[in-house]
This record gives structure tokens, sequence and C-alpha cells, in this order.
């Protein structure tokens, strides 16, 4: 079968054809598929998926509330002479800030 373009390629088939005329289906189109179990579905996991979002965003928040996370920005603000003076480079500023309760 040839198409004369795309989108006849790949439209619901129309039954207007001379196979169809005199019949009840003549000048009506094929609806696409319908899967029953879509609408439920989206129901069932949307609030799963609102609910696993909340604990990401309280864990990321969690996570920027640190004090420690706080040094760790305040030390990456500063420049490399006011580094020097405080005796850290700043490929070292984590293992300072959390040596003592992580082994780096």
């Amino acid at each position: 079968m040839t198409y004369q373009n795309s989108s006849e390629q790949f439209s619901s088939p129309d039954l207007a054809g001379p196979r169809f005329a005199g019949t009840r289906l003549a000048g009506t189109r094929l609806a696409g598929p319908r899967f029953a179990g879509t609408r439920l579905l989206g129901r069932v996991l949307a609030p799963l998926g609102r609910f696993f979002s909340a604990i990401g965003t309280t864990l990321v928040k969690i996570g920027e509330s640190s004090p420690r996370l706080r040094r760790v920005e305040a030390l990456q603000a500063k420049s490399d002479a006011e580094l020097a003076q405080l005796g850290i480079r700043r490929d070292e500023i984590v293992q300072v800030v959390f040596g003592n309760c992580y082994y780096i």
C-alpha cells in the first residue's frame, strides 16, 4: 500500500471507502486503543510519586541545613589567599570540615 504522506500512514483507518458503503460504519473513524487500567494506574501511582518526591525533598533540605555543609560553602567562597592564611588548600576543604566524623 502506498501513502501520499506520513500522516496517512499513521492515521486511524477511515471507514468511508467503498467496502463500507451502505453499512452503519460508513463514514466513521476507528478510535485508537483504549486501556481501561490506565486511568486507575494513574490514580494509584500519582500519590505514590508525590509521596516519594516529598521524602526526597525533605532529605535534601535536611542535608542543606547541615552546619558542616554551610562551613564547606563558606570556605569555598573564600579566595585562595584567605584559605592559605587559614592553612587550608582548596582541595582539602571537605577533609578539614568532615575529617573528624568520616574517614576520607
